[in-house]
């Protein structure tokens, strides 16, 4: 199977986002694209609430919502190095992007927190799902 991977800057979202296309049809490949670019998006929102919250959550949450990122560009099919220095790239967007925000208050630090970890993991199983067979 052929694949291609490319790298695009969206800077309206202020994001490196990741693509990824396979050769197997078009609408399975738009498919997968926008769910790499899903992907992408909600890791790097968890990332900003985790960034946000880190006072309430603990750094340890925070180093997790990073690692997050890293493993989510590299599901992408990027090499480790890229996703590495990607990752970094958004942790410098997350953490300009937050000293804007106002302080949350705790509860509402766990809840976002949760809810962004279930939409990233969610986006995760559909990425790294192995391909349905194709019908003939």
């Amino acid at each position: 199977m052929f694949r291609k991977v490319a790298v695009m800057k969206n800077t309206r979202a202020g994001c490196l986002v990741a693509f990824s296309v396979l050769s197997t049809t078009a609408a399975s490949g738009e498919q997968f694209d926008r769910s790499v670019t899903a992907l992408t998006k909600a890791s790097f929102v968890h990332l900003k609430v985790a960034y946000g919250c880190q006072r309430h959550l603990g750094v340890a949450r925070y180093h997790e919502a990073h690692i997050a990122v890293e493993n989510a560009l590299r599901a992408t099919g990027l090499p480790t190095h890229v996703a590495m220095a990607a990752a970094e790239d958004l942790a410098k967007e997350a953490r300009a992007s937050n000293l804007r925000m106002p302080d949350r208050s705790s509860q509402k630090c766990f809840a976002t927190f949760v809810h962004t970890k279930n939409d990233l993991n969610r986006w995760r199983a559909i990425v790294t799902a192995p391909p349905s067979p194709q019908p003939r």
